[in-house]
């Protein structure tokens, strides 16, 4: 790993004090052993981005780091001194900043590419010389995700119409002489029923 660097904002003293006692062979570990080593759990991995969050913070706005905004909502700071600042593997993975999650993507992609080859690359027929037609299947899926990924989906030009047809069609337009006599008409039967 390499040398920490902490660009124009102070650690808390606890944090700053345990970095400079850290060996430089346990700096230089690899971090996948280090993430062993410190035994991460999903708190562990949420002080760590709050760690960076409140470093960029401190950064940004020139103030102080706070260090009760690293545990804060996940342990109280006794538990963090007793838990945290004591474990060297535990401050080392704290202070590695963590990948961008473009980062994180990419790698999951290729990772799932080396594993859809691997899919790929396996025999279709068992040693009693019968298609496996389920491995088949997950074959084609992944064969099909790989073309689209790389040629795009198929574009779907289809256009539909819906017409509703029903007994209620509108009339057909009426001459102003109509309307008129059709008004009448409707007077009179009025004037009838009244009588």
């Amino acid at each position: 790993m390499k040398e920490l660097e902490f660009k124009e904002v102070s650690l808390p003293f606890p944090i700053e004090e345990k970095l400079k006692s850290i060996p430089k062979e346990l700096l230089d570990l690899p971090f996948e052993e280090i993430e062993k080593k410190c035994g991460h759990n999903i708190d562990l991995r949420r002080m760590r981005v709050s760690f960076w969050i409140e470093y960029d913070r401190a950064y940004r706005t020139q103030t102080a780091f706070s260090l009760a905004n690293v545990f804060k909502g996940i342990m109280t700071g006794q538990g963090f001194q007793k838990h945290i600042i004591s474990n060297t593997y535990k401050i080392i993975y704290l202070t590695t900043p963590p990948p961008s999650y473009q980062v994180i993507m990419e790698e999951l992609l290729h990772f799932s590419l080396m594993l859809d080859r691997e899919i790929l690359a396996l025999p279709h027929i068992d040693d009693e010389g019968k298609v496996d037609t389920k491995l088949l299947t997950i074959k084609h899926r992944v064969a099909q995700a790989v073309h689209n990924r790389v040629k795009g989906l198929p574009v779907n030009r289809s256009l539909m119409f819906t017409k509703d047809v029903g007994e209620d069609e509108p009339k057909q337009s009426q001459s102003l002489k109509d309307i008129n006599q059709e008004i009448e008409s409707i007077k009179k039967e009025l004037t009838e029923g009244e009588s």
